[in-house]
């Protein structure tokens, strides 16, 4: 009888351990995602990250259903993530397809692809046709940067203007 009532006082004083633990994974999972790239760079502030025992509720309003994959894709690899509640609405500030919906496309885009700069590159677009703008450090990234604006659905054409430092 001893030994049981010393079992249930020793399982007492551990529980408090367990919320610790959980409460320090979730702020651990919440600064994560709020250090990423993807958060910093391309949702700008845009999401709210709450976790709550591993599972990561995801609020906010993005621009479309990309940004809103991409948030929850950035969080479901964090250590300690469990589940995600995906409640982000989507509300475009310009039409589908229109030449905003195209330079959007093509700036997160250049956002999230590794050797190009979104930084040094302007992207203007009319009635489908693009033109891109700005330096490239080479030949080869201003190419680069040409390849990733032609993938994008609705563009008709580019002009790349941008001048290549070497």
């Amino acid at each position: 009888m001893k030994h049981k009532k010393l079992r249930i006082l020793s399982l007492f004083a551990i529980c408090p351990l367990f919320a610790f633990a959980s409460s320090a994974t979730d702020r651990n999972i919440e600064d994560t995602a709020k250090d990423s790239y993807n958060y910093r760079t391309v949702l700008e502030g845009h999401i709210k990250v709450k976790a709550n025992d591993g599972v990561v509720t995801l609020t906010g309003t993005v621009q479309d259903e990309d940004d809103k994959s991409l948030a929850a894709d950035t969080v479901e690899n964090i250590p300690g993530v469990t589940g995600i509640k995906n409640e982000i609405a989507v509300k475009a500030s310009y039409p589908k397809h229109s030449d905003a919906w195209i330079a959007f496309k093509i700036r997160g885009r250049l956002l999230m692809k590794a050797n190009v700069s979104a930084a040094n590159t302007q992207v203007a677009v009319k009635e489908g046709v693009v033109t891109l703008t700005g330096t490239a450090d080479n030949i080869a990234q201003k190419e680069l940067t040409e390849t990733y604006a032609k993938e994008i659905d609705w563009v008709k054409s580019v002009k790349n203007r941008t001048v290549s430092k070497l």
